[in-house]
């Protein structure tokens, strides 16, 4: 069975001490595989440190190439990340992020050897119409058809209409 994960996505959230007291004192003790979301920036500092296992907040589709503000798998990993979040919501309507891409994103991170977080939740408009299995299974079934969920992918699911509504999930 797998060990139990506990993950944290900082977002654009404080300065590296910060990050860094987080790790030495947030963190759930036991049998627990702990996992870091990071914004770049802050990644190589953190692998040196060994505060945690690292991921990436966001990858590009590219491998290469003149895509400015993009980051690749492989700087991902060249910083120490050995996973990285896609299909989070925030990216999903912030940056109008599809299937399509994230499969592309996937393919990128796969290439690398980077182990997936894909992100999956739905939204208040479809918790209240009573369509959540059909919301989670619209971002599940292109990446299950596309063969790309293995033993190493971690599925996580936030729904969206609980965040930061006080609203419990």
């Amino acid at each position: 069975m797998r060990k139990p994960i506990a993950a944290a996505n900082w977002k654009m959230n404080g300065d590296f001490a910060l990050v860094e007291a987080f790790a030495k004192h947030a963190w759930p003790q036991g049998n627990v595989e702990k996992i870091f979301g990071l914004p770049a920036i802050y990644l190589a500092k953190a692998h040196e440190m060994g505060l945690a296992e690292l991921a990436g907040e966001d990858v590009s589709a590219h491998a290469s190439g003149a895509h400015t503000g993009e980051i690749s798998a492989t700087m991902l990993k060249e910083a120490g990340a050995s996973y990285a979040i896609i299909g989070h919501s925030e990216r999903r309507t912030d940056h109008g992020e599809t299937e399509t891409l994230l499969i592309e994103k996937w393919k990128q991170l796969k290439a690398q050897g980077l182990k997936v977080i894909y992100c999956i939740g739905e939204s208040l408009q479809e918790y209240e119409a009573g369509q959540c299995d059909s919301a989670l299974l619209r971002q599940l079934n292109p990446v299950l058809d596309a063969g790309l969920v293995d033993a190493d992918t971690v599925i996580a699911y936030e729904p969206v209409w609980a965040i930061g509504t006080g609203k419990a999930a």
